[in-house]
Order: C-alpha cells, then sequence, then structure tokens
C-alpha cells in the first residue's frame, strides 16, 4: 500500500479519496496543513499506487488496512480523519472501530448511506438501476458499498468528537427533470445534517461546489481540518 507523509506536528491528519481516486485527490490541502500537522494522504486496495486484490471488500476491510498501513509505518494516533465520498464510509467505520486512537473527523461530501434508497425514491424503475449499477463493487474500486453502509448502521453513533460535515449543493444528474435534481439535492443535505447532528457539536458546513470539494474549494476544507484541529487543541470533544 502506498503511504505518503510530510510535515509534523499532532494530531496527524490521514486523507483518504472518493472512489477511483488515489492520493492526489488531496494535492492542493495538503500544502495548507502540512506546516503545523503531520499529513497522510494514501491509496487503499486497487487504487493508485498500492496493490490490486480480487474480490469484493468492505469499507471495514479498507478501514482495517489503513490502520495496520498506519502501525506499518509507525504513524502513532492520535489522528485526524479526512475523508471524500467513499472514503468517508471508511474514515466513519474507521474512527467507530478505533475510538481512542481518533482525535477528530471531517467529512467532505461524504457518501450517505442511504444514498441509493434516495435517489430511488425520486426517479423511475429505470433510473433507479442506473443509479444500483453505479454502486457496484466493480465502479468503486472492489468495495461494496451497500454492505459497507450496512456495517456503519451495526456500529451506531460515532464517538464523541469534533466533527465537521462538509455538503456540495451540486452533484449533477443534469439528465433528470429540474423536481428531481432539487429533490435529490435536499435529500442529501439531510442526510449530511443526520451525521452532523449525531455528535455533540457536529458541525454541517454547505458549500457552493461540485462533489470534488477538495479539487474545486480546497481552502475550504484546509479550514474545516484546521477548525476541528484547533477544538482538539481546546479539549472539546
Amino acid at each position: 500500500m502506498y503511504l505518503e507523509c510530510v510535515g509534523e506536528g499532532s494530531p496527524t491528519i490521514v486523507m483518504e479519496s472518493g472512489s477511483g481516486g488515489d492520493h492526489t485527490a488531496w494535492e492542493a490541502v495538503v500544502p495548507g496543513l502540512r506546516d503545523a500537522n503531520r499529513t497522510c494522504t494514501y491509496d487503499r486496495a486497487n487504487t493508485g499506487a498500492s496493490s490490486e486484490l480480487s474480490g469484493d471488500r468492505t469499507s471495514s476491510d479498507v478501514a482495517a488496512d489503513l490502520h495496520g498501513l498506519l502501525d506499518a509505518a509507525s504513524i502513532s494516533p492520535p489522528y485526524v480523519l479526512v475523508g471524500h465520498s467513499l472514503g468517508g464510509i471508511s474514515m466513519r467505520i474507521f474512527a467507530a472501530t478505533y475510538p481512542s486512537e481518533v482525535a477528530a473527523l471531517v467529512l467532505v461530501d461524504a457518501t450517505p448511506t442511504t444514498f441509493v434508497e434516495d435517489a430511488c425514491a425520486v426517479v423511475d424503475a429505470d433510473q433507479c438501476d442506473t443509479f444500483r449499477s453505479g454502486f457496484q463493487p466493480a465502479n468503486n474500486n472492489g468495495v461494496d458499498i451497500a454492505s459497507s453502509s450496512d456495517e456503519v448502521a451495526a456500529l451506531g453513533p460515532l464517538p464523541a468528537m469534533p466533527l465537521a460535515v462538509m455538503t456540495a449543493n451540486d452533484h449533477g444528474h443534469y439528465g433528470f427533470a429540474p423536481d428531481m435534481r432539487r429533490e435529490f439535492e435536499a435529500m442529501w443535505l439531510q442526510r449530511q445534517r443526520e451525521v452532523a447532528d449525531s455528535v455533540m457539536g457536529g458541525r454541517l458546513q454547505e458549500v457552493d461546489s461540485g462533489h470534488n470539494i477538495q479539487a474545486q474549494h480546497p481552502e475550504l476544507v484546509i479550514s474545516a481540518v484546521a477548525s476541528v484541529v484547533a477544538d482538539v487543541a481546546a479539549g472539546t470533544r
């Protein structure tokens, strides 16, 4: 597995990309954080410079891989976890599985665990099938998102920690009718709000952006990460 860490300072910031992405997804964000904190990006299995693995996997496997990778590289906790899109699911699982090692969590337009069900509630059967096909493991680096979502539900609420949830307001889907697009965006926002509200003091930030906030507005991601790092330093949990 590929791991790249720069800078110094605790807690260590660890970032995971979304589906189809790798460590380079954070190249506009890392320079704004590395002067104050060690900042690590990596490639999960089947992405970037990391090895390919056969068979379907879940986000619990991804979280376990990351935990083992950090241990093997002697990157000690506490960690501030940052996950984009699909990476947000595995970072939620990491935080719930290893709570004593996680100081804070930042979710950058993370995929809601009810995404497919929400989408299928407002589109016709053929469009629903299109959504479902896009979330098959073959399209998500071998990760089974449906099973991963079940894992998140089984773990229960996130532990108490500084939490920042960033959500975009334009996810495309321009082939759908305008009213469907508006309904989809409203449901996406509601799911993000529910995650933010699940932790006392969790913050929701709506961003006028497409899905890849870290590329379109890296300064906002830098600010969100810096804010939870400040909360950690202040002892806010």
